[in-house]
Parts: structure tokens; C-alpha cells; sequence
């Protein structure tokens, strides 16, 4: 087997156990060095997207038991009730089993994102050792060590919901690398456990689909290989690739391309590709300022964080300028095959998803999606630094791992030096994420554009008011707090739906009721079928209970599944003394769910009040037989 590098030449395999010892124990130490690295975010609780995916998720939390129905829902489900157009069912059983051992336990979450990470940088290293085996082994251990300290995946390993990418990630390498193993050995097992962990990847996250366009550079870059050979890779993993794609489109079908990604999330949806293009510039040259320099991160950048701007912007043109000159190397070093092309060209192509150039995505912007491309720059930043220090690329053998450390000291003290910046940023980057009211404070100061960070924060300081019910003050204190934060967010995008709903919940919990209907009026005003339910409870508190009656009815009219609609309207009318009305309406909710306790207690309490003895024991029956 022949392999190709900067001087292309026949590689053999290491003979002696010395390069074996120096790798188990350079394996060794990037294992400990990722654990420990995110040790600090084991305790941690759940954070943004963990709760619709975990903790807020029935699906899930009924264990393995839900393994079926996972795979056959969209990734959401159980939380949203309507499809959220992604298909990633791997992270999610694994959700589940991990809720079955040990439930509602962010802890054991945590763990295995933690574990998961010092793995992949395990198998990673593998897998550059024999990419670039012509060069001295530190050139793997330099790329791997880069990339496990990296800040940029903070975000990944730090929120639980972001097994979807380090799953996606363990198993695109774990399938180049069998994909490698099997031009050695010609062993079809080991093509079929590349074709499995292709699979795998792509069950994990659909992005994975970039491999169809990783592996045919991997074999220019690195494997000499025959056009029939060539050919027949790329019909394997394009034939599991459509295998996947019409798997998720039969399961999307049926219930799950419901969701539509709004302005506020990404403000590309409006616009048209030539408007788009100096913004989406713009955003690729962000991305690789935050690999170079990953020192102001955000946990969001929707509306307004990244303006739309135009072509005279000198934001975008510093960004195509840098793109210009990093197409232009790779196109005159393409056929040379440096790795630092490979780099280049492994970033391009696995960020170009994330563009908006080709498809709009759900955000605008965001830090996991360098999960991937960071692993292309981590690969040009050593070869960088690798051919401006002294030192000796070619491979070379020691006995002793102190003697091929000595030969290399100036290239690792260079190379050490970056990773313990690095490191100090990612354990000070992973105290932000502890839980949602932490993340939120903390990165509310570089986020002052921003609509959506606005809202978020808000909520969080209104739940956290609502939940203190030791202290009036305090609570009344958190609550007007989180208000001033929804406003902010009101007055950068003043026709999100929940903004406006948010507040009218808000000052309804400090029972100003005057603001809470402008609210809640307001947001009907953006969509005619919200807020019923609420304005029903704000006039039932005021004893305007034939007004209360009238939100009561739009709210099942609109909703009709809506048991709390059911609950309130036949609490309502049984107040006025119509208990028929009331006893009607309260049965349609039982029919609906016939398991519902408070429904049956209610009607059970209406039945007392008719003087109907009989039905009223027949129904407290069976609401204690109820668990609650």
C-alpha cells in the first residue's frame, strides 16, 4: 500500500515495539489531558436545547421502552408536537438508556459527553498517525492535542444535547479508519465496520453526509488507489448515504417536517442569494478569527447579532479577501498534495453546510458547527508551524519517548504554549455553561444586539422569580428584572410572538393585570389563535367570568385538545352555577383524556354542587384511583 504527503513516498509498516510503546503512551496522555480537560463540567445541569431533547421530553424519559418510536419520530418528539425536520435517533436512545440507569441525572449526562470527547481525540490520533505516518508521530500528536484543547468545542462537550455532534464526529472517524484498514488488509469486515459507522454517523447527525465528499480527497491526499477502486468507494458510501437519506425522508414524511425556521433565528430566510452572499462572506471569516482566536464565544448569534450587511461592508471584504488567498493556495499546492491544503480543504468543505450559502439552516451562526471544520485548521496550524521551526518532519523512531521528545522540543514548547492557552480558556469557557441563568448572565454583555438572548435571559430571571416562593420581594424583584431583559428584545425584533406572550405571562405572576391584557392582545394581534387561555384566566381572576367564558370557548375552539381550555371553561360556567354547561365541557376534556385527575375531581365537585350524590362518588372514585 502506498500512501502520499508532502514528498510522496512508500510507506512501510513501523517495525519494533517502540513505535507502538510511544504511541500507547501519547494515546494515553491525550485521554487523560480531554477528561480532565472537561471534568469541570460533570456537575453541571441541563442547558438550553437538553431540556426538549431530556428533561422536558416524555419520549425519552420512558427509557428503552421508547427505542422504536425514536426511530421512527422526528428528533424532537415527545417534547415539540408538531415535526422539527431533523432525524438524529443515536444520541437520543442513548438519552434514554442513560435516563433508565439513572433519570432526570444531567451528572451521568455529562459524564458521557466528557468520556465520549476523550475517546474521540484517542481515535483521532490513530487516525492521523496513519494519514501522515511518513512524518515524525508528534505531527498527529501535535493535531490531536490541538484539537482536544481547542475553546471552540466548549459548546459541544459542555451541552449535553451536542452528543448529536461528538457521536456524528467518533464515528466519521472510526469510518475513515476502517475505510484505511481496509485498503491494508482487504479484509471486507473491516469495509463493513466502515460502512457501519458511516451509518452510525449519520443516524447521530445528518451533517455526517459530508464524508461523501471527505473520502474521495482523503484517497487523493493520502492513498494511491487504482479509478476502479476509487469509483467503487464512493459508489459504497454514496449507496449508504441514499439508504439514509430515504430512511429519514419515509420517517419526515409522515410527521416530521413541520418546523419552519423564523427570521428571528436566521434573517437569511428573507433574502435572496445575491443579498445573502456578502453577509454569509462575512460569517465564514468569523469562523476562522474564532479558530485563529477563540476568545469572545456566544452561545447564540441570531437576530441581530450579525447585521445583514452589503458589499461595501469592510467586514466582508477582509473576510473574501482571506478566502480569495486560502482558495488560491489550495489551487496552486492541490496537486503537490500538502497537507496544509488538506486542511484548507477539509475546513471548506465540511463548513460549507453551515454556510447558507447552498440552504438556509436554523441559525445564522454558531460555535458547534466548527466541531468539524476545526480539525482542518488544527491540520494547516501545525504543518504552519511544523515548517517555520526547525525541525525534522519526516518520520522518525526512538526507543525512547524522551529521546524523540528532545529532538523535538521546539516545536512542542510552541505547540504546548498554544494548547495551555487554549486549555484556560476552555475550563473558564466551561464554568459558563453550569445551567441556562449562568450561561445566559454571562454571555448577556457580548450579546447586547441580540433579540433572542434578550428573550432567554428574561425567561430564565421570570422562572426564577416564579419559582421563589419563600421571598414576595425577591420574586417580585427577578420577575421585573427578566421584564426589562423581554424588552429589550421587544424593541431589536418587536414582532416575535413569544416576546409578547412572555411579558403578558410575566406581569400576570405580579397581578398587573392592565399590562398583562396589552400583552396578551398584542400577541393575538401577531397570531390571532395565542393567548386566549391567558386573557380567560387574567378576567377570571377579576370575577369578569362572562368575559373570562368568551376567551375560554376561542381557546378550545382554536385548540381542541387543550385540556387545560376544558378544565378552566367548566371551572368558569360551574362558578356562574350552569352546571350542565359546565359538565359538558368537562366531559369533552375527559374524553380526551380519561386518565386526567384534576378533570374528574372537577366533575366529581360539580356533581356535589347539583346535589347528585351518586355520580359525585362515582367520580372522586376515580380520581383517587388516579395517580397524579
Amino acid at each position: 500500500m502506498k500512501f502520499s504527503s508532502e514528498n510522496t513516498v512508500t510507506i512501510t509498516h513501523e517495525k519494533g515495539g517502540y513505535s507502538i510503546i510511544n504511541k500507547r503512551i501519547l494515546n494515553l496522555t491525550l485521554f487523560i489531558f480531554s477528561f480532565l480537560l472537561y471534568s469541570n463540567t460533570i456537575q453541571h445541569g441541563y442547558v438550553l436545547d437538553d431540556y426538549s431533547v431530556i428533561s422536558e421530553n416524555s419520549v425519552t424519559q420512558k427509557g428503552v421502552d421508547a427505542i422504536p418510536s425514536i426511530f421512527s419520530h422526528y428528533y424532537r418528539y415527545g417534547h415539540y408536537s408538531e415535526g422539527d425536520g431533523l432525524y438524529r435517533p443515536l444520541s437520543v436512545v442513548m438519552f434514554a438508556l442513560e435516563w433508565t440507569i439513572s433519570p432526570n441525572n444531567p451528572t451521568l449526562n455529562h459524564f458521557v459527553n466528557v468520556l465520549f470527547y476523550a475517546l474521540t481525540s484517542c481515535l483521532l490520533f490513530i487516525l492521523l498517525s496513519k494519514l501522515f505516518r511518513n512524518y515524525s508521530i508528534l505531527i498527529s500528536f501535535s493535531i490531536a492535542l490541538l484539537f482536544t484543547a481547542h475553546p471552540i468545542h466548549t459548546e459541544v462537550v459542555a451541552n449535553i444535547k451536542s452528543r448529536d455532534e461528538l457521536m456524528a464526529f467518533f464515528f466519521s472517524v472510526l469510518t475513515l479508519l476502517y475505510f484505511i484498514k481496509y485498503f491494508e488488509s482487504k479484509k471486507y469486515s473491516t469495509l463493513l465496520i466502515s460502512g457501519l459507522s458511516y451509518f452510525f454517523a449519520l443516524l447521530s447527525k445528518e451533517t455526517a453526509i459530508q464524508l461523501v465528499l471527505i473520502v474521495p480527497c482523503m484517497i487523493y491526499f493520502f492513498i494511491h488507489l487504482k479509478w476502479k477502486d476509487y469509483i467503487l468507494s464512493m459508489i459504497f458510501f454514496g449507496g449508504i448515504s441514499m439508504v439514509f437519506l430515504i430512511i429519514r425522508h419515509e420517517v419526515l414524511s409522515n410527521n416530521g417536517f413541520g418546523y419552519i425556521v423564523t427570521n428571528l433565528e436566521n434573517p437569511f430566510i428573507s433574502l435572496s442569494f445575491i443579498e445573502r452572499f456578502p453577509t454569509s462572506i462575512l460569517i465564514l471569516g468569523k469562523y476562522i478569527l474564532l479558530l485563529i482566536a477563540p476568545i469572545n464565544l456566544r452561545y447564540d448569534y441570531s437576530f441581530n447579532q450579525i447585521p445583514i450587511v452589503g458589499f461595501s461592508n469592510l467586514g466582508f471584504s477582509l473576510s473574501f479577501c482571506v478566502i480569495v488567498l486560502l482558495l488560491i493556495y489550495l489551487i496552486i499546492r492541490f496537486k503537490k498534495k500538502e497537507a496544509i491544503s488538506f486542511g484548507i480543504l477539509f475546513f471548506g468543505i465540511t463548513i460549507a453546510l453551515f454556510s447558507n450559502f447552498f440552504m438556509t439552516i436554523g441559525t445564522a451562526m454558531a460555535e458547534r458547527f466548527l466541531y468539524f471544520p476545526s480539525l482542518g485548521f488544527c491540520i494547516a496550524l501545525t504543518f504552519i508551524i511544523w515548517r517555520f521551526i526547525p525541525s525534522k518532519l519526516l518520520i522518525t523512531n526512538f526507543f525512547h519517548l524522551k529521546d524523540l521528545l528532545i529532538q523535538h522540543k521546539n516545536i512542542l514548547l510552541v505547540i504546548c504554549s498554544i494548547c495551555i492557552l487554549y486549555s484556560f480558556k476552555t475550563i473558564s469557557r466551561n464554568n459558563d455553561w453550569k445551567d441556562n441563568l449562568t450561561l445566559y448572565s454571562q454571555d448577556q454583555p457580548k450579546l447586547n444586539n441580540n433579540a433572542k438572548s434578550h428573550l432567554m435571559l428574561g425567561i430564565e430571571l421570570i422562572k426564577k422569580g416564579e419559582n421563589n416562593t419563600s421571598d414576595t420581594v425577591q420574586k417580585i424583584q427577578y420577575i421585573k428584572q427578566g421584564i426589562h431583559q423581554v424588552l429589550k428584545s421587544k424593541a431589536i425584533y418587536p414582532t416575535n410572538l413569544d416576546t409578547w406572550t412572555t411579558l403578558g405571562n410575566a406581569y400576570q405572576l405580579i397581578n398587573n393585570y392592565d399590562s398583562a391584557i396589552v400583552y396578551f392582545i398584542g400577541a393575538q394581534k401577531i397570531d390571532s389563535t395565542s393567548s386566549n387561555g391567558n386573557l380567560g384566566d387574567i378576567y377570571f381572576d377579576k370575577k369578569e367570568f362572562h368575559r373570562a367564558i368568551g376567551f375560554y370557548k376561542k381557546e378550545i375552539q382554536f385548540h381542541p385538545n387543550s385540556i387545560k381550555g376544558y378544565n378552566n371553561l367548566g371551572m368558569c360556567l360551574a362558578t356562574l352555577g350552569k352546571y350542565d354547561s359546565s359538565l359538558k365541557y368537562l366531559k369533552k376534556g375527559l374524553n380526551i383524556d380519561p386518565q386526567n385527575h384534576d378533570l374528574n375531581l372537577l366533575i366529581a365537585n360539580v356533581y356535589k354542587a347539583k346535589g347528585d350524590e351518586g355520580n359525585f362518588i362515582k367520580y372522586y372514585t376515580l380520581a383517587n384511583k388516579i395517580i397524579r
